[in-house]
């Protein structure tokens, strides 16, 4: 009968905190330096940087702008134009609109 009161603060230290993928450290640095690479012109890192979508959640918006983009200055048109067609932004529709007509130009 006379068992361990708890404390409502002690039993809150005892649950494990549980850290969302895209609220860690890990990924937080990851979204800052895939802007970085972009405002720096860095296609390659870019694409590295928002490979893990998990990252991204809440920010898919900026992570295919972004890897849109990277493909463009890459040249790979094809792949410019599939991300960018998914896109909610219109200026980022409208880059995977181009990318389309320079892979139908390219196929020509």
């Amino acid at each position: 009968m006379g068992g361990v009161r708890w404390a409502p603060t002690q039993v809150a230290q005892l649950v494990p905190t549980v850290v969302r993928a895209e609220d860690s450290a890990e990924c937080k640095k990851a979204r800052a330096a895939a802007e970085q690479a972009g405002r720096e012109g860095r296609p390659r890192t870019v694409l590295r940087e928002t490979s893990n979508a998990k990252c991204w959640k809440g920010h898919q918006t900026l992570r295919r702008a972004l890897r849109t983009n990277a493909h463009l200055d890459l040249h790979d048109y094809a792949a410019c134009a599939r991300e960018g067609s998914k896109s909610s932004q219109a200026d980022t529709r409208a880059l995977a609109r181009m990318c389309e007509a320079k892979t139908s130009k390219e196929g020509q």
